[in-house]
């Protein structure tokens, strides 16, 4: 968040980390890569900008559509048994551990991201055919001409890092009254789709470049993408909040500091007396 790592406004559209870029900084995932390359209608590069300096992110806030997508899901890697192939592994079933759930992809220092599960060649396999991406949507309108952009960009990349040329969508559309019991929904041919896709169709590693390209002229110039005041207002108004400077934290800190040694020093006379 911006209190941690205060921006400052460059004049010119663009925001910079004042105190330096954190020593840790957040990866390219699969959610983000999209709006990198400039794919990505819902949120642009500056927001990824954002998000990676750890400059601002606005909290995330659940919703009965995330809700939704949670419990569907299982439902949908079920379904994908039966029609794609029996051999599909969850996160869990690969990994065998919650160590690594958080980034499927620890090796690499620059992309990440978590794949929702994995086709195996045979059963019990470590040979991976192909990558699964959930989705759930009541706008079946924004599918009509295939897996928006920034869907397929994320899978994708998935499948890039995986080096496989196979990637599946699952998308369930769902109706109004399926988000008051998503635990209900069942997926069936009506209201489940899906997409298969073949990697080597796409330009998928020019888009790595360019990704590659956008990090070190951003993220590691220390200078953001130009921003949008209408698309990016959630961010820029965390990072138009008041900050306190290091001054002001010091300052703070004394006064703290030497309102517990009074506090101490009442206690011990109240003990005396």
């Amino acid at each position: 968040m911006a209190k941690f790592n205060p921006a400052i406004d460059n004049g010119n559209s663009t925001f910079s980390v004042e105190s330096g870029l954190p020593k840790r900084l957040k990866k390219i995932t699969g959610t983000r890569f999209a709006s990198v390359i400039g794919l990505n209608h819902w949120k642009s590069p500056f927001a990824a900008w954002c998000e990676i300096t750890k400059t601002a992110e606005p909290p995330f806030e659940g919703n009965k559509f995330t809700e939704a997508g949670i419990a569907i899901e299982p439902k949908q890697l079920e379904y994908c048994k039966t029609i794609i192939s029996p051999n599909v592994v969850t996160p869990e079933e690969w990994f065998g551990t919650p160590k690594k759930l958080y980034d499927h992809f620890p090796e690499q220092p620059l992309f990440g991201g978590m794949w929702d599960a994995l086709i195996t060649k045979s059963k019990d396999s470590r040979d991976i055919a192909a990558v699964i991406e959930a989705k759930t949507s009541s706008r079946p309108q924004d599918w009509t001409d295939g897996v928006p952009a920034n869907y397929l960009y994320q899978g994708l990349l998935y499948a890039y890092l995986l080096g496989i040329d196979r990637l599946y969508f699952v998308v369930s559309f769902l109706q109004p009254t399926d988000y008051d019991t998503p635990q209900a929904f069942e997926c069936n041919e009506v209201n489940t789709i899906t997409f298969e896709i073949k990697v080597s169709e796409y330009d998928i590693e020019e888009a790595v470049k360019q990704a590659e390209w956008w990090y070190e002229h951003t993220v590691q110039n220390n200078q953001s993408p130009v921003y949008d005041e209408k698309i990016d207002k959630d961010y820029l108004a965390i990072l138009r909040s008041h900050d306190l400077t290091a001054a002001e934290t010091d300052s703070i800190v004394d006064i703290a500091t030497e309102l517990t040694s009074i506090t101490h020093e009442i206690d011990e006379l109240k003990a005396r007396y």
